[in-house]
């Protein structure tokens, strides 16, 4: 009789010994968790933002709306971009590995040096460059990044600082001025997106979350934001929020 109930015992110890450890790992599992975000400067010569861009200032402000100090084991790969460039723009990526409660907190910290190291860089790099240039490419901006992002990303954030007037030679909003509000109507906005499709493929933003910079100046430029505010939520985006800053 007692080897049976210490049988019972050492079996049901053993098994709240596992059972506690699932319940560690499958909450390890929740709060860890990849994030891709992307960011977009516009470089056109038609964006009259008040304050000058600071690289430093706007990784900041990214990194806020990123949640490390509730999930330390969060994964990042923070893509970053311009729009306004000529041809096909280039894509820089800083990636955090995803962590664990078994990653030593050297490891981790130094991954979040490298990553931040390199993610400053970045936006340093489109701090220099120089809003010159006449075409505005935006969709083509948009789907160039978003083809870079890991498939298997938990979460989605896209963050575009621009005035939205999309300016090229498939669509030109600036035929919209002695009217801005044409670029809500429905069959336009439908003619424009199905322009922009024959173009270049469209992009996927199933449940990302996206913020879009503007200064909101004129009326067209106003226009212009609540045109890609339908865009994006037509894309797949599950919440669109306009600011004027970041």
């Amino acid at each position: 009789m007692k080897v049976v109930k210490y049988f019972l015992r050492d079996s049901l110890g053993r098994r709240a010994v596992i059972a506690l450890t699932l319940v560690a790992i499958a909450t390890n599992m929740v709060l860890a968790q990849l994030v891709a975000v992307g960011f977009w400067r516009d470089i056109s010569i038609s964006v009259p933002f008040e304050e000058p861009f600071e690289g430093k200032k706007a990784f900041k402000k990214v990194l806020s709306l990123v949640d490390f100090q509730n999930n330390q084991t969060i994964g990042v790969e923070l893509y970053t971009s311009v729009i306004g460039s000529y041809g096909i723009p280039i894509v820089n990526k800083a990636s955090l590995p995803e962590s664990d409660r078994f990653t030593p907190r050297s490891r981790r910290n130094a991954d979040l040096t490298r990553f931040l190291k390199k993610g400053l860089h970045h936006f340093d790099y489109l701090e220099q460059q120089s809003a010159s240039h006449g075409s505005t490419q935006i969709m083509r901006s948009l789907t160039t990044l978003t083809s870079e992002f890991e498939e298997q990303a938990d979460h989605t954030i896209l963050i575009v600082q621009s005035d939205f007037i999309s300016a090229g030679h498939v669509v030109s909003f600036f035929q919209y001025q002695d009217q801005p509000s044409q670029l809500l109507d429905d069959e336009v906005f439908e003619k424009i997106m199905r322009a922009f499709e024959v173009d270049y493929p469209l992009p996927k933003l199933d449940g990302a979350e996206v913020f879009l910079i503007t200064p909101g100046q004129t009326e067209l430029q106003l226009m212009a934001v609540r045109f890609w505010e339908r865009a994006f939520k037509q894309l797949g985006a599950s919440e669109v929020t306009i600011r004027a800053s970041l």
